[in-house]
C-alpha cells in the first residue's frame, strides 16, 4: 500500500466527505469497480471509470478497506484527510492463470496434462467468422486448414494428427459446458473469453467416448461487478484475390488450338480451329479470372454490455458480420446475440444461465471440386476460351456452345459462361441456432458443492437451389429446383459433486464425481422438381416443375449415458497427481459392447519448488509431467448396430412394377468404439521471473479397433459388414515459447510454437492397402478415380499413381523402352517408370507412392510491440514438407483443344530436346481424351509455405471520461505468402474434411487478401 497524496483540513465537523482515486501500482492506470468500504460497517462506495470514489466518513479513526479482484487488499486510516488516493498491488497468486478444463478449472501451475489456451485478443486479431480460425498457428499440435477461401468456408481441424481412417477426426467442442460435435460456427468470436485445447488423454479422458480427437473448450464472456461497461468493436475492410493463375491469352490459345487440329487425325478436322487471319487480329481477349473476381467488402460490428454487483453479474452482446466473396455473387452473413447471467443468492446457493442465438445466411456460387466437372464457376473461368467476350454486343451472355454450333469453332460446348453461372444460378443456405444452458450450484458442506445443469441446442437449417432451364446442364432436365431442411434437437443434463479439502496444510485434494445424459434427434427432408417452363420463380414455387422427383425424409436419434470422475492430489505444492475416468454407454454400438471405460492418470513434479532450487533466482518455474490414458471415438454413422431396411429395385409382377424393401448391411453386435491409448511426457520451464517460458511435449498415441467395412461372401445376401479391425499411430513433439524481450517504454512480446507429427497405419482389415475416396472418375481413370492410398507402414492418404520420368524424345528411344506396347503414349508423351523392373510398363501394376500430404512440421510466430499509445502486431504461420496433388494441371496442360490452359503450355514438346515436362499438342491413338487419365508424380508439388497472416498497427487515444481510451487500427491479412506452389493457395484441400484424401487442389476457391480499418471503444 502507498498513500500518494494527502490534503490536511481542520476537523470542523463530525461528518465529512472523503474522496480520491485508485490506480494500479505497476501501470498507474485507474481501476474502475474497486470496492471502498469503511471497516466494520456496510457503508462504502465503488470507483468509477476514472478510478475515482467519494463517500461520507463520521470518525477520524475510520479505516478504509480497498478491495479488487486480482489485487492485494489495502487499508488506510482516514485521519484528518479529505483526499485519499490509493495504489493497489497486483496479487500475483490470485492473478495466476486459471485454465478451464473438463468440468472445472485449475491453476495453470497445477496442470498435469497437455493443455493450451488462446485468449480473446488472439482470436479476434483476425477477421474470423468462426472461433476455430483463431487457433491457426497459435497452438502447437493443432492443425487448422481453411479448405476453401469462400465466405463461411469449412475448416478442417486436427489435434495431434488423424486417428480414424473412415470416420470422425474432428475434436469435441464444449461451449459453456455444452458438448457439441462438428464445429462452433454459431459462436460469436468477440464473445469468447478463452479457448482451452485439451490434447492428451489425461485432459480428455473425462469426455470418454468423445475425447480421442481432442477437446476444445470455449468459454464465453461473463459479467463483472462494478460499473456497467459498454464496448463497441467494429471494422470495415476490402478483400482481393491473392493470386491469379497465368493462363493463355486469346491469340496464344487460338494458335495452340490450331496446332492441335493440324496434327490430330492428319488435319482432317482443322476447320474446327480459327484461321490464321482471324488469329492475327486477336489480342489478349477475355481474362475470365478478372471477370469473376472482384474487390469485396467485409465488415463486422460487435457491441457488448457487461456489469453487475457482488451478487448479480450479467453480460449481453450482439454481433453482425457480413462478408462478400471475392468471386461475384457470393456472400456470407451472420448475426449473433449472447446472454449470460449469474446470481449469488447467498454464501451457499448460486445459479446462472447462458444463451447463444445465431442466424447465418450463405449465398455460395456453383462450385465443383470433383475434377472434370462443368458445374463450377471457378472451373469454367479457368477453362473457358479467351476468344469470347463476357457478353455479346446485344447484352446476352456469350456461349461456347453457340461458338461451336453456329460458327463451327470447337470450344467445349458443355462449359457454361462463368459470369452467367455466377449471376443466374440461385443458391441460398440459412440456419437458425439456439444454444442455452442453465445451472444451479449449492454448497452442501464446507468444501462440498453440488451442481446441476441442463442445456438444449436447436438447429434449423434450410438449403435452396435453382439451376435455370436454359443452362447447358439443364438440357435434359429443363431446369432443376430443390429445397431441403434439417432440424436438430439436442438436450443434456449433467449432475456433479465436487469436494475440496486441505489436510495438514500440505495435502490438497479435489474430487469430482458426476452423471450425464445426452440425446440428439435429427429430422431431414428433401424435395425437388425439374422441367420448368419459366425461370421467374426459381425454387420459390416447386409446383411449376412438371417432373417432380421422389422426395426423401429421414429421422435419426442417438443417446449417451455416462458416469464420470476425477481426483486431483497436490502434496506441498510440489507433487501432483490426477486420476480421471469416464464410463460411457452409447446407443451407436452393438449390444455386446455398448458400454466402455476410459481411464487416465497423470503425475507432475514442480521441481522449482524444491529446496535445492529455491536460491536459483533466474529459475521461476520448472515442472515435469507425464500422463497415460485411453479415450474413445463414437463418431460413426448411426444404426450400424441395428438391422436396417431400404428401398430396393422395382420388381415386376405381371405388367406392374412394385416397390421392394431390402435389408441393409449385416449387423455386427460386437461392434464398439475406436479407442486411442496415449502417453505424454512434458516439461514446463519459466525463466527470469517468467519473462521466458518454454513448454515441450512428446506424445505417442495408438488408435485401435478401427472400424472398417469388411467384405464377406455374397451367399448370405450381404457383401460387407462393419468390424473393428485396424490401428493407426500418431507420435510427435511440440514446442512453445513465450518471451518478454523488452519491458520498458517500449514493450516487445514474442510467442512461437512448432509441432512435428508422424502418422502411420499399423494394421488394416483384410489387406495391406486400399484406395481413398474417389477424386475424379474422369480425370483419374484408375483405381476407381482415387489418387490416394491407405496402406500399412505409411501415413493415411499417401498420394498414389505413376512416377513420371519425363517425355519420350525420339521414336527409337520409345521403341526400345518399356512402354513400346502401350498405345497411351509415344514420342513427345509421358514416360512412366517401370516400378517392378520387368521391362514392361503394366497399367495398374507399375504404381507406387508419389507424394505425402502430411507436413514435416507446422509453426506459428507472433510479435507484439507497444510504445505509449501505439501497438504493432505481426503474426506469421506456415507448414513445411507437405505435398499437394495439383489436379488443375491435368486439364490445364493437356486440354487445349476446346479449353484454355496455363501459359506454360506454350513450352509444349515440339521435337527431341524441346521439352521434358509439357507433352506435345496432340493425342495418342490409344488415349481417351487428350489428358493422361491418371495421377502421376508430375502433378505433385511442394506445398510448403510461410505466410504473413496478420499485420496490425493501432493507436489508443489518451481520452478519459465517458469514452475510455478508444483505439483505432489498420490491419492486413494474408499480405505475403512465400511458397513454390503454382496454384492459388498452398493451404488447400478441395476434398474438405475427407479422411482419406488430403492436400488435393481442384478448382479451389482462392484465398483473399484483406485490408481493414477498425475501431474499439468503451463507454
Amino acid at each position: 500500500m502507498s498513500i500518494l497524496s494527502v490534503t490536511s483540513l481542520a476537523h470542523a465537523q463530525t461528518v465529512r466527505t472523503v474522496q480520491g482515486q485508485v490506480i494500479d501500482r505497476s501501470t498507474n492506470e485507474p481501476l474502475p469497480g474497486v470496492n471502498v468500504l469503511i471497516k466494520g460497517t456496510v457503508s462504502g462506495a465503488s470507483t468509477d471509470a476514472a478510478g475515482k470514489y467519494s463517500l461520507q466518513v463520521k470518525e477520524d479513526n475510520a479505516v478504509l478497506v480497498f478491495s479488487y479482484v486480482g489485487y492485494e487488499k489495502a487499508e488506510a486510516v482516514v485521519g484528518n484527510q479529505s483526499i485519499l488516493n490509493m495504489s493497489l498491488q497486483p496479487d500475483l497468486k490470485s492473478l495466476e492463470e486459471v485454465v478451464v478444463v473438463g468440468y472445472g478449472t485449475q491453476k495453470k501451475s497445477d496442470l498435469t496434462g497437455a493443455v493450451a489456451t488462446v485468449s480473446t485478443k488472439e482470436i479476434t486479431q483476425l477477421p474470423v467468422d468462426r472461433v476455430e480460425q483463431g487457433l491457426q498457428g497459435r497452438v502447437a499440435g493443432v492443425q487448422v486448414t481453411q479448405t476453401s477461401g469462400a465466405p463461411g468456408g469449412t475448416l478442417r481441424v486436427r489435434i495431434r494428427g488423424s486417428n480414424s481412417i473412415q470416420y470422425g477426426n474432428d475434436p469435441l467442442y464444449v461451449i459453456d459446458g455444452f458438448p457439441v460435435g462438428g464445429s462452433s460456427v454459431f459462436v460469436n468470436p468477440n464473445d469468447v473469453e478463452s479457448m482451452t485445447v485439451l490434447k492428451d488423454a489425461s485432459a480428455t479422458a473425462i469426455y470418454g467416448a468423445r475425447g480421442a480427437n481432442g477437446v476444445i473448450i470455449i468459454t464465453t464472456k461473463k459479467g463483472s461487478s462494478g460499473k456497467t461497461q459498454v464496448d463497441y468493436d467494429a471494422y470495415y475492410g476490402v478483400q482481393q484475390v491473392t493470386k491469379k493463375l497465368d493462363l493463355l491469352n486469346a491469340q496464344d490459345w487460338a494458335t495452340l488450338d490450331r496446332q492441335f487440329w493440324q496434327v490430330f487425325r492428319n488435319g482432317s478436322l482443322l476447320s474446327r480451329a480459327y484461321t490464321p487471319e482471324q488469329i492475327s487480329q486477336m489480342g489478349k481477349g477475355t481474362d475470365w479470372q478478372d471477370a469473376i473476381f472482384r474487390s469485396a467488402p467485409i465488415q463486422s460490428h460487435n457491441i457488448s454490455i457487461r456489469g453487475g454487483n457482488e451478487k448479480t453479474k450479467f453480460s449481453v452482446s450482439g454481433n453482425y458480420f457480413n462478408q462478400d466473396g471475392i468471386v461475384i455473387n457470393s456472400n456470407f452473413t451472420k448475426g449473433n446475440i449472447g446472454f449470460n447471467l449469474e446470481h449469488k443468492a447467498n454464501d451457499r446457493f448460486q445459479f446462472g444461465s447462458s444463451l447463444q442465438l445465431n442466424y447465418n445466411r450463405d449465398r455460395p456460387i456453383p462450385h465443383s471440386t470433383t475434377g472434370h466437372d462443368n458445374s463450377g464457376v471457378i472451373y469454367a473461368a479457368l477453362h473457358s476460351v479467351p476468344t469470347l467476350p463476357v457478353r455479346n454486343p446485344d447484352g446476352s451472355y456469350s456461349s461456347q456452345d453457340k461458338l461451336w454450333t453456329q460458327q463451327g469453332i470447337y470450344a467445349n460446348p458443355s462449359i457454361q459462361n462463368p459470369v452467367e453461372m455466377a449471376e443466374r444460378s440461385e443458391y441460398k443456405n440459412t440456419n437458425s441456432r439456439i444454444l442455452g444452458n442453465i445451472y444451479a450450484q449449492y454448497k452442501l458442506a464446507e468444501g462440498l458443492v453440488a451442481k446441476v445443469s441442463a442445456g438444449g441446442y436447436i438447429s434449423n437449417g434450410r438449403g435452396r437451389s435453382y439451376i435455370p432451364s436454359d443452362f447447358i446442364v439443364s438440357r435434359t432436365t429443363g431446369g432443376t429446383a430443390s429445397i431441403n431442411s434439417t432440424e436438430i434437437i439436442n438436450w443434456i443434463n449433467e449432475n456433479t459433486l465436487t469436494y475440496q479439502k486441505v489436510f495438514n496444510t500440505k495435502h490438497r485434494i479435489e474430487a469430482l464425481g458426476g452423471f450425464s445424459l445426452q440425446r440428439e434427434r435429427t429430422e431431414s427432408l428433401v424435395a425437388g422438381t425439374q422441367n420448368f417452363f419459366t425461370n421467374v420463380t426459381g425454387y420459390n414455387n416447386l409446383v411449376l416443375g412438371q417432373n417432380p422427383q421422389f422426395p426423401e425424409s429421414n429421422v435419426s436419434q442417438w443417446s449417451l449415458a455416462s458416469f464420470l470422475g476425477r481426483v486431483n492430489y497436490d502434496y506441498d505444492n510440489k507433487y501432483l497427481l490426477t486420476v480421471s475416468a469416464r464410463y460411457d454407454g452409447s446407443s451407436r454400438f452393438g449390444k455386446n459392447n455398448r458400454f466402455g471405460f476410459f481411464p487416465s492418470a497423470a503425475v507432475a513434479w514442480r521441481v522449482a519448488e524444491e529446496d535445492f532450487l529455491k536460491d536459483v533466482s533466474w529459475l521461476s518455474d520448472l515442472k515435469v509431467r507425464a500422463s497415460i490414458g485411453v479415450t474413445g471415438n463414437q463418431s460413426i454413422p448411426l444404426y450400424q448396430n441395428l438391422q436396417t431396411f431400404g428401398q430396393g429395385s422395382p420388381y415386376a409382377i405381371g405388367n406392374t412394377f412394385v416397390p421392394t424393401v431390402v435389408p441393409g448391411a449385416l449387423v455386427n453386435e460386437n461392434m464398439k468404439w475406436e479407442s486411442t491409448r496415449q502417453i505424454d511426457a512434458g516439461i514446463d520451464i519459466g525463466l527470469f521471473n517468467n519473462r521466458l517460458t518454454i513448454v515441450a511435449d512428446y506424445y505417442n498415441k495408438t488408435t485401435r479397433d478401427l472400424l472398417f467395412g469388411v467384405a464377406i461372401p455374397r451367399q448370405g445376401g450381404y457383401t460387407s459388414t462393419l468390424m473393428n479391425i485396424g490401428s493407426v499411430r500418431n507420435k510427435g513433439f511440440e514446442f512453445g515459447l513465450n518471451a518478454v524481450i523488452v519491458d520498458k517504454a517500449v514493450k516487445w512480446n514474442f510467442s512461437g510454437n512448432i509441432a512435428f507429427n508422424r502418422n502411420k497405419v499399423l494394421k488394416l482389415a483384410d489387406a495391406d492397402r486400399f484406395f481413398g475416396s474417389s477424386i475424379s472418375g474422369y480425370m483419374i481413370q484408375r483405381n476407381g478415380g482415387a489418387g490416394s492410398v491407405i496402406m500399412t507402414g505409411q501415413p493415411i492418404g499417401m498420394f498414389w499413381g505413376n512416377i513420371f520420368d519425363g517425355l519420350w524424345q525420339t521414336q527409337e528411344e520409345y521403341n526400345a523402352g518399356h512402354m513400346k506396347t502401350n498405345r497411351n503414349t509415344g514420342p513427345g508423351f509421358e514416360n512412366y517408370r517401370d516400378i517392378d523392373g520387368n521391362g514392361i510398363f503394366e497399367e495398374g501394376l507399375d504404381e507406387t507412392i508419389i507424394g505425402n500430404p502430411h507436413p514435416d512440421y507446422e509453426f506459428g510466430i507472433n510479435n507484439t510491440l507497444t510504445y505509449k499509445g501505439f501497438d504493432l502486431s505481426v503474426f506469421m504461420n506456415g507448414v513445411q514438407g507437405n505435398d499437394i496433388l495439383n489436379l488443375n494441371l491435368i486439364d490445364l496442360t493437356t486440354q487445349v483443344n476446346g479449353m484454355n490452359g496455363l501459359a506454360i503450355y506454350k513450352n509444349a514438346w515440339t521435337g527431341p530436346g524441346t521439352s521434358n515436362t509439357i507433352a506435345k499438342v496432340d493425342r495418342p491413338d490409344g488415349r481417351q481424351g487428350t489428358f493422361p487419365n491418371r495421377a502421376s508424380s508430375n502433378y505433385i508439388e511442394d506445398g510448403s509455405f510461410v505466410r504473413l497472416r496478420n499485420l496490425t498497427l493501432g493507436y489508443t487515444l489518451p481520452l478519459k471520461g465517458m469514452i475510455s481510451k478508444p483505439r483505432i487500427y489498420i490491419a492486413g491479412e494474408n499480405l505475403l505468402t512465400f511458397t513454390n506452389y503454382s496454384g492459388y493457395n498452398p493451404e488447400v484441400n478441395s476434398m474438405g474434411n475427407n479422411n482419406t484424401v488430403m492436400g488435393v487442389d481442384m478448382n479451389a476457391y482462392p484465398l483473399a487478401r484483406t485490408y481493414r480499418l477498425g475501431l474499439q471503444v468503451r463507454f
